[in-house]
């Protein structure tokens, strides 16, 4: 699916579609084409998908994580323009700007945010059920062996 096809969509869907926000989109799209601009990458031929649907790839990826092969076919295009795409041009660039990574360990040590931890036994219901397999496994015994009276 293009981005064309995507950009139609309600912000919600785009998010739930690719995993980012669209304003994030649009700034990543700007950055890539951005550090993509330079005269190095000028050379050859141009690519076959435009700067938003190489990252919209990328994003898809990401949020997936099904591969290259699979992209490629959904996209209608040959795997190794997928792998240029992916990981050498827009992963590579997006992981240069500090705006998209992710915080560190120490970072999130760091923060005032208490995580509860809340479990749930449900003794009682497991208990009752053994005690109902380990009759019926007692019956079962009881009647297979043999009887010693005769």
């Amino acid at each position: 699916m293009s981005y064309e096809n995507t950009k139609v969509r309600s912000p919600a869907h785009f998010k739930q579609y690719c995993g980012v926000k669209p304003e994030t989109f649009h700034r990543m799209c700007e950055f890539v084409r951005a550090e993509l601009k330079g005269p190095q990458n000028k050379l050859g031929r141009p690519p076959k998908l435009a700067i938003a649907d190489q990252v919209l790839l990328t994003l898809e990826y990401w949020r997936e994580y099904c591969p290259q092969f699979h992209l490629a076919h959904g996209w209608g295009l040959s795997e190794p323009t997928v792998c240029r795409s992916i990981v050498t041009k827009v992963e590579n660039v997006l992981k240069r700007c500090a705006d998209f990574r992710l915080p560190g360990k120490k970072q999130l040590r760091e923060s005032d945010n208490a995580i509860e931890v809340i479990l749930s036994v449900r003794r009682k219901h497991l208990s009752n059920a053994r005690q109902k397999t380990a009759v019926v496994l007692f019956r079962a015994r009881r009647r297979s062996t043999p009887s010693s009276r005769k």
